[in-house]
C-alpha cells in the first residue's frame, strides 16, 4: 500500500484510526504531511497553505519556460506577442487534458508531443491514450481508498 494522508481536527480519532490501521497492515506513521500528489503543504500559525509551486516549476522547466519574459495575466493591452515567441514553427502538435472530479480539477497537462503526427486524429489518439492511463491510475487509487468511482468514466475529445 502506498502513502495515504489522514486528516481530521479530532486528534483522538486520528490516533484511533492509526492504531487500527497499524493492527491490520503494520503501517508506519510518516508524521506531518509536507508533499502529496503534487501538492506542497506549509503549516503556518494562521493556518495551512497548500501550493503547487514545485509542480509548476517542474512544468516550466520541462517546457524550457523558466527564463521567459514575465508578464501579468491577462496580458496588458500594450503587450505584443509574435507566434515565433510563443511557439516556434513546428509540425508537432500541442495537446493537453484536464481531469475533473465533480467540478474540481485534479490533474491536467499541456505538452508539445515528442513526435510529429501524420494527422490531427493521430495526435488526438496519443493524448487520449495518455489521459486514459491517468484515469486508470486515479480509478485504482480511489478503489484503494474505498472511494466509489462511477463507471464508465467519460472521455471527451475535441479536434
Amino acid at each position: 500500500m502506498g502513502h495515504v494522508p489522514v486528516g481530521c481536527t479530532d486528534l483522538e480519532k486520528i490516533t484511533s484510526l492509526k492504531a487500527f490501521l497499524h493492527e491490520q497492515f503494520k503501517i508506519k506513521d510518516l508524521g506531518k504531511l509536507y508533499y502529496f500528489l503534487g501538492l506542497e503543504i506549509l503549516y503556518r500559525q494562521d493556518g495551512v497553505l497548500i501550493s503547487q509551486r514545485k509542480f509548476t516549476t517542474n512544468l516550466l522547466n520541462e517546457h524550457d519556460f523558466m527564463n521567459c519574459k514575465v508578464t501579468s495575466s491577462p496580458l496588458e493591452s500594450t503587450e505584443k506577442l509574435k507566434a515565433t515567441n510563443v511557439c516556434p514553427d513546428s509540425r508537432k502538435s500541442i495537446n493537453g487534458y484536464l481531469v475533473l472530479m465533480g467540478d474540481s480539477p485534479i490533474s491536467w497537462k499541456s505538452k508539445k508531443q515528442a513526435t510529429v503526427s501524420l494527422s490531427s486524429a493521430e495526435a488526438e489518439y496519443r493524448v487520449v491514450r495518455q489521459v486514459v492511463r491517468v484515469l486508470v491510475w486515479f480509478e485504482r487509487l480511489l478503489a484503494e481508498l474505498t472511494v466509489e468511482c462511477p463507471l464508465p468514466i467519460h472521455v471527451f475529445c475535441d479536434s
